[in-house]
């Protein structure tokens, strides 16, 4: 996922690029051609114009990204515990669960208490409300992988594989979170969990 500093490169990149097809039409316009070549003189021009127009709507559609990207940093809370969990609560709202919804897969578990039972077994659960840093979600399915690799692939993480314990790192608004997405290991065959959790 490009940070708010790649998207604002890339604006700038392609405006020069547009300003260097505006460019090059005004000084086609004055060079003088023969009758016979005005054919191609036009068309040339013509396939400026059309570029310039293209890069134009880039533009206006990388400054939306842009836009909304500002909007999203204003929205991301890091703060600790209830509702934000140091920022993985909005992670898992704006880019896990809409990928879970795309495939049709309900959410069959969030956050327990520190006196759940499985809190209890396993303190260390990113499900666990004790952990104010981190967020998680069990997405019921008893056909995973797809899933896995989907929620991956809109995290930005690569070298993604099921079966294991891995963990993965991801950058949002110059913070760093720890992902793990288990699906195919021991108690995760009917379910598919995402776990994140705040590291800096």
């Amino acid at each position: 996922m490009p940070s708010l500093g790649d998207l604002k490169r890339r604006r700038e990149e392609v405006r020069k690029r547009r300003q260097n097809a505006i460019s090059a039409r005004k000084q086609i316009r004055k060079v003088p051609v023969p009758s016979g070549a005005r054919g191609r003189k036009k068309k040339l021009l013509v396939r400026l114009t059309g570029l310039a127009r293209s890069l134009a709507a880039r533009v206006r559609k990388l400054t939306g990204r842009i836009r909304r990207k500002r909007e999203q940093r204003k929205k991301f809370d890091i703060s600790p515990g209830y509702p934000h969990y140091g920022g993985c609560r909005y992670i898992i709202e704006n880019e896990v669960l809409p990928v879970a919804k795309k495939y049709g897969v309900p959410v069959t578990s969030r956050k327990r208490p520190a006196n759940h039972p499985l809190s209890i077994s396993n303190p260390g659960s990113d499900h666990n409300e004790a952990n104010i840093y981190a967020d998680a979600v069990d997405l019921g399915t008893y056909n995973g992988q797809p899933l896995a690799h989907a929620i991956a692939k809109a995290l930005g993480i690569s070298g993604f594989s099921t079966g294991n314990y891995a963990h993965y790192f991801i950058r949002r608004h110059g913070h760093t979170f720890r992902v793990q997405i288990l699906w195919a290991v021991s108690g995760h065959f009917d379910h598919v969990h995402v776990g994140i959790k705040r590291v800096s």
